[in-house]
């Protein structure tokens, strides 16, 4: 070899390192604007919460915070006097399965690891990060759970399998399929089906997919949009059964999405409209505080929100707060 190609490939890999290197600062300085910083509820607060019967956790894939900008009368009426956060923030990398391991398991991606492809091939392994549906069941072994998910990955491998949960899944699909988008139909009338039969879920958790799949397919165009109006039906069906079961005082419910989309469709960078994500909480009980929150919300605050409703502590290894402003029952700053 000559001294030449010695020299190039010298500054090859060179050049390589410093590429890594920089690639990993700045995944390490975006890793950390993702702290958490709101409440975490002492002992004494758990004690003097406004508990909740149930906790109702609706996910809308890739929906950033565009509820805002199209005709959803269902989420309106839903959260009109609720709290209604459209600048929290995704994870990062924004994908879908960094989101809803974080949002369900309390930590954020650096944590947990999960990402879509370990998603869809391994169940969820890190027992020292649990989710939601764990540390409940292991605070109410009779309780049941419900968690219906047209995308596959969220059932195998981000939410453990458990006695008290029962999984409605869909097919073993790729992501981008639009076929996905069909299983919000029928999920949606499965859960109403569950709920008209008897089953009064501790935590139920309902995940939309289509909202993503024309993302991916069309851009945030019009049937982009169209999807989160369809959605937004299919949310208002659901709520009316939480009201015809005579649930709605004592349920919180929470509407969350997972991140957003470029214009021209896509997401897993930072750029605004990948990383802005919508948390909206709203409950019967009066501890909600009506309005748009100003402090910071990431999306594994979601898990804190959700056993704080129910009174339950978190466990020490979550990162997770409940976001400032939420609830009039701890400190607002």
């Amino acid at each position: 070899m000559s001294k030449k190609v010695k020299i190039v490939i010298i500054a090859v890999v060179a050049a390589i390192c410093v590429a890594v290197i920089a690639t990993g600062s700045t995944i390490g300085a975006l890793a950390a604007t993702r702290r958490s910083e709101g409440v975490l509820p002492t002992d004494e607060q758990l004690a003097a919460a406004v508990k909740y019967e149930r906790v109702l956790l609706i996910g809308v894939d890739g929906a950033g915070n565009y509820f805002q900008d199209v005709n959803t009368p269902n989420f309106d009426r839903i959260f009109a006097s609720g709290s209604v956060n459209y600048h929290a923030l995704s994870q990062y990398p924004t994908t879908s399965a960094h989101n809803w391991t974080s949002m369900l398991h309390g930590v954020r991606y650096q944590k947990h690891g999960v990402n879509n492809q370990v998603a869809a091939m391994h169940p969820y392994r890190k027992n020292e990060y649990p989710s939601v549906f764990r540390v409940c069941a292991e605070a109410n072994p009779t309780a049941k759970m419900i968690s219906l998910t047209g995308w596959r990955p969220i059932n195998y491998g981000i939410i453990e399998d458990m006695d008290q949960l029962i999984k409605y899944t869909g097919p073993k699909k790729h992501k981008d399929d639009p076929m996905l988008a069909a299983e919000d139909l029928r999920l949606k009338d499965a859960f109403i089906q569950e709920l008209q039969g008897g089953l009064d879920p501790k935590i139920a958790f309902m995940y939309f997919a289509q909202v993503d799949e024309y993302g991916h397919a069309d851009g945030r165009g019009a049937s982009f949009y169209e999807a989160i109006e369809r959605v937004d039906g299919y949310i208002g069906e659901v709520y009316d059964q939480y009201a015809a079961n005579g649930w709605l005082q004592d349920t919180l419910i929470i509407l969350v999405t997972d991140h957003g989309h470029r214009k021209a469709g896509g997401h897993g960078y930072n750029s605004v409209d990948e990383r802005t994500t919508t948390i909206a909480v709203a409950g019967g009980l009066g501890n909600i505080i009506k309005g748009q929150p100003e402090g910071k919300a990431v999306t594994q605050d979601v898990a804190s929100i959700i056993l704080y409703a129910l009174g339950l502590k978190q466990p020490d290894s979550w990162e997770s707060r409940v976001p400032y402003g939420i609830f009039n029952t701890l400190p607002t700053a």
